[in-house]
């Protein structure tokens, strides 16, 4: 469930003239996006169409990818099942949509009748964490967070238990998507991008691999990764084994500033 979206509604024609011209070039059409009804929601939270069409919601991933349990995953395809049962719905690519991936897919969102979309229904519940693409716009993704911050507040869904980790409870061994908040220790810009450290030894500690793009883009927000000493901050990502525990940053909006 990968990609981001902007919602659509018919009265906004430039939005409905930009995404005219996107089917336009992939060669499909309006029509083949409007009216349509689900045929199968699969466990992977894909949703299958009657016009033979899968539809990824984008950027977000499903509960068992943060806590490991599949059975919030069921819930996930229950809700969903009743928000788009029997209704003609609209599918809204992604802003970046360039067509559908190697698997036929398409990455996006899917709005009921009345303009709701499934995605926000999702994060309202608390039910799907966000998780963007690195070439999202980032006031895209922020719009998302503030969503499941709301729901996270608010203890809905995957969110009535602890899900977020202090740095030292993550561990090179866990390989999983995880949400940390934590004091930056150490933050150094580099000419590959930059490093934030939570902790005195690097060697070690819990670190966030800056990407070139996004070093430029939190220099832009935040002043430079220096500007970020001493700083509490939450980010997500995929832990991989590398110096002790580490997550790569490619989107700047999964490092969210917070308060002291």
């Amino acid at each position: 469930m990968r990609g981001a979206i902007r919602l659509f509604r018919g009265e906004n024609r430039l939005l409905h003239g930009a995404l005219l011209t996107l089917l336009l070039v992939v060669g499909m059409t309006v029509d083949t996006l409007a009216g349509q009804r689900v045929q199968e929601l699969r466990s992977t939270g894909e949703i299958m169409l009657k016009s033979g069409d899968t539809v990824c919601l984008a950027d977000v991933v499903m509960p068992s990818v943060l806590i490991g349990d599949a059975g919030m995953d069921e819930r996930v395809i229950a809700t969903l099942k009743i928000f788009l049962d029997g209704k003609d719905i609209q599918v809204v690519p992604s802003s970046d949509w360039a067509g559908r991936d190697r698997y036929g897919r398409i990455s996006g969102d899917v709005v009921d009748p009345t303009g709701l979309s499934a995605r926000d229904h999702l994060l309202s519940a608390g039910l799907v964490m966000v998780y963007a693409g690195a070439d999202r716009p980032a006031g895209e993704v922020t719009a998302l967070l503030a969503r499941e911050d709301l729901a996270r507040e608010q203890e809905r869904g995957l969110w009535r238990s602890p899900q977020v980790l202090d740095p030292a409870q993550v561990t090179a061994s866990r390989q999983t998507m995880v949400l940390v908040e934590g004091i930056i220790r150490r933050a150094q810009e580099t000419s590959s991008g930059g490093y934030l450290n939570f902790g005195d030894d690097w060697r070690t500690d819990f670190t966030v691999k800056v990407s070139p793009a996004a070093a430029k883009a939190l220099r832009r927000r935040d002043g430079g990764l220096e500007a970020l000493n001493g700083r509490m901050v939450r980010v997500r990502g995929w832990v991989r084994p590398e110096n002790g525990p580490m997550i790569d940053l490619d989107q700047p909006a999964h490092l969210e500033l917070l308060p002291p």
